[in-house]
């Protein structure tokens, strides 16, 4: 149960931050991103490696011509303007909103038509602006994507972003639990990794994902992500040893290699 409820909330904060506040305490999708304490014990207690995770559903731009930050900027899903399409240049594709993101796959193949001619087509499936399988068109610069839906043959046009990140900026001096410091998951394959700095991280295997500051203090982690506005989360928390209990749930301290 805990997982559809967090997979039907992963799939309504897209359409609104309302609904995702709405999703309950069950539903902290929150956030990390960069590195633990270095120590000398090599136990998964006491990881004595950095955690670099803004690497984590970064952009491949040597992938492959899709690589990059998009918007819609005219035609089919201009209604979702606000929204940042990312293709990773390696088969994933994220429907980001502020520090939270959805993720899918997308393929570009040749394919068929009923007349025997070929053509390029991209398949994405992103509930909101790109959802279909698509010819696709790139501009000499390729800076514009144009999409034409093979079903209706509407068309999208996307322009790439210059720059995007969708990691916050931590508080300069967040009040830090040295404790909760690493990687943790869950029977259900969620994932938490908390840092030094002030970040967190939070996914759902192969479903979202999510980056927010963070601080910790008398057995409550109280933290910031945004969707189309900034949203505030506090959760109880304890940890015993190689255990955390998060929100009533139980994680496992894990390798931060093992973060997906």
């Amino acid at each position: 149960m805990k997982t559809l409820i967090k997979i039907l909330c992963a799939v309504l904060v897209l359409s609104s931050a309302a609904v995702f506040a709405g999703c309950g305490e069950n539903n902290d999708l929150v956030a990390s991103t960069v590195a633990v304490e270095e120590t000398t014990d090599d136990s998964k207690m006491n990881i004595s490696e950095q955690a670099d995770i803004s690497k984590l559903h970064a952009i491949n731009y040597e992938g492959d011509e899709f690589a990059g930050y998009w918007q819609i900027t005219d035609g089919e899903g201009s209604q979702f303007k606000s929204f940042v399409y990312a293709f990773d240049g390696k088969g994933k594709a994220y429907l980001i909103i502020g520090t939270t993101g959805y993720i899918e796959n997308y393929k570009a193949e040749t394919k068929t038509d009923d007349s025997g001619s070929s053509y390029k087509a991209v398949t994405v499936q992103l509930m909101f602006g790109i959802n279909g399988v698509y010819k696709y068109e790139f501009s000499e610069d390729k800076s514009t994507l144009t999409l034409t839906n093979t079903s209706g043959g509407k068309t999208t046009t996307l322009k790439k972003m210059a720059t995007f990140s969708f990691v916050p900026i931590p508080d300069p001096e967040p009040v830090i639990d040295e404790k909760l410091l690493g990687a943790w998951k869950d029977d259900n394959g969620e994932y938490y990794y908390f840092d030094k700095s002030g970040i967190m991280y939070n996914t759902m295997n192969g479903i979202n994902f999510t980056f927010a500051k963070y601080s910790a203090k008398d057995g409550k982690v109280t933290s910031v992500f945004t969707t189309n506005k900034e949203e505030t989360n506090t959760v109880d928390y304890s940890v015993d040893g190689d255990t955390l209990t998060y929100n009533k749930f139980k994680f496992k301290k894990i390798a931060v290699d093992e973060l997906v």
